[in-house]
């Protein structure tokens, strides 16, 4: 009887490990979690969103698995909509709201685009949702460092800056989320960034997690 007090015991331990992160929602922001800074999943993001050949932002896709976790393309217009299947047990992230600048179209300097993401991106005001419940954002700075431009990505063919290294500073709400339970989910997130007059962008993503 012993034994099988235990057993039940040590599933219902396992299943409480497991559901505990579709509760937790949103990664605290200082964090270091799913081995990376706030700031280092913003970087691999932007290399992602603006250097990887796959140029996401005018794909139409809704995401991709990149280095163990699932990156959600960011909005680029009001009221859209993707639809998502992220594996089970892998990490959500996700950049709605932010400003990234480059050499040479916002400064020719580090410092120079740096200071250009942050003034830009100002004060938002800005929401995101996970299956209807609030989730806090915060604003990340990385700094100035490299997105490497391939054949292909939205430097090279969007923006016109040809391919290899392209000095770029970003500043932005960047939600990492804990992994989901296996099911349906949905992420709403909406920013405008002059209430008197936009830009406005807003997303909707539809995700089944199997």
């Amino acid at each position: 009887m012993r034994r099988v007090v235990a057993l039940v015991g040590t599933i219902f331990l396992a299943c409480a490990l497991w559901t505990a992160p579709a509760y937790a929602g949103a990664v605290p922001d200082k964090s270091h979690a799913f081995g990376n800074s706030r700031a280092g999943w913003a970087e691999e993001y932007t290399q992602w969103v603006f250097g990887d050949s796959s140029n996401p932002i005018v794909s139409g896709e809704c995401g991709a698995l990149v280095d163990g976790a699932y990156f959600l393309t960011t909005p680029t217009d009001i009221n859209q909509e993707f639809e998502c299947t992220v594996p089970l047990g892998v990490p959500i992230i996700l950049s709605h709201a932010a400003y990234f600048a480059w050499v040479p179209t916002d400064g020719s300097t580090d410092d120079e685009i740096e200071a250009t993401s942050v003034a830009l991106f100002g004060s938002p005001k800005s929401s995101l949702t996970l299956d209807g419940r609030s989730v806090p954002l915060a604003t990340t700075q990385t700094g100035a460092f490299n997105v490497n431009s391939q054949p292909g990505s939205a430097y090279d063919a969007v923006f016109d800056l040809g391919t290899g290294p392209i000095r770029t500073a970003v500043t932005g709400q960047f939600t990492v989320l804990h992994p989901l339970r296996p099911g349906k989910h949905q992420i709403v997130a909406d920013v405008d960034f002059n209430p008197t007059g936009g830009p406005i962008f807003g997303v909707t993503y539809n995700i089944m997690v199997r």
